[in-house]
């Protein structure tokens, strides 16, 4: 993923309308954090342009995901200035604890709304998502999965021999994972997941 500017160029309103991120509440799974001892967190980071009808149905199917991976989450649309209503429509979400938008006036390319999704996330792991990817969801939980085991960056992407999406690992993006960054790796509909020493060093 090549460096683009954040939040700071590209100003954006921000919902719910808090004055800090760290003041916006989680979507917590009851009881998760007391029986395992650890507050490890998720984020997803979903860029959308003109992709309402695909926003609404992939957000109650994601937050289901979510929940049922079993940490405390939250999702960030980044709205790249679409022109169908999204802000209006999405923004009533951002009222339920965990859902996050952040809206643009002025559209950016995919990486750089990409970057300022990962500049707003806090979770202990980010994952990178398109409004599209619903028929994946099934394979997010794997995701997670590896990262609790160890993994840093999980991704997946076509079988280079069946053709089927399956989930694949790598130690750096320059591995595979680095088009799934900028959806390439298994066209618009990738999913990944990046630890947040990864985060990290991408906006260093």
């Amino acid at each position: 993923m090549h460096k683009a500017q954040g939040r700071d160029a590209f100003p954006c309103r921000c919902y719910p309308e808090i004055e800090r991120d760290t003041d916006i509440g989680w979507a917590h799974v009851s009881g998760w954090a007391q029986l395992n001892g650890t507050r490890r967190s998720l984020s997803c980071v979903v860029p959308a342009r003109n992709a309402l009808p695909a926003l609404r149905d992939l957000l109650p199917v994601l937050s289901d995901t979510l929940t049922e991976c079993g940490f405390p989450w939250e999702i960030i649309v980044v709205d790249c200035a679409s022109g169908d209503g999204t802000e209006e429509l999405i923004s009533p979400w951002c009222e339920l604890p965990g859902y996050r938008l952040l809206v643009l006036d002025e559209s950016l390319d995919r990486a750089s709304a990409v970057v300022l999704g990962l500049e707003a996330a806090r979770g202990d792991a980010v994952m990178l998502l398109d409004a599209g990817c619903r028929r994946q969801l099934p394979m997010l939980n794997e995701l997670v999965t590896r990262w609790d085991g160890g993994s840093s960056i999980v991704y997946t992407a076509p079988d280079s021999r069946s053709g089927d999406t399956v989930v694949h690992e790598a130690t750096s993006l320059d591995q595979g994972a680095f088009g799934a960054a900028d959806g390439q790796v298994a066209g618009a509909a990738s999913l990944l997941l990046l630890d947040r020493a990864v985060v990290r060093d991408l906006l260093d």
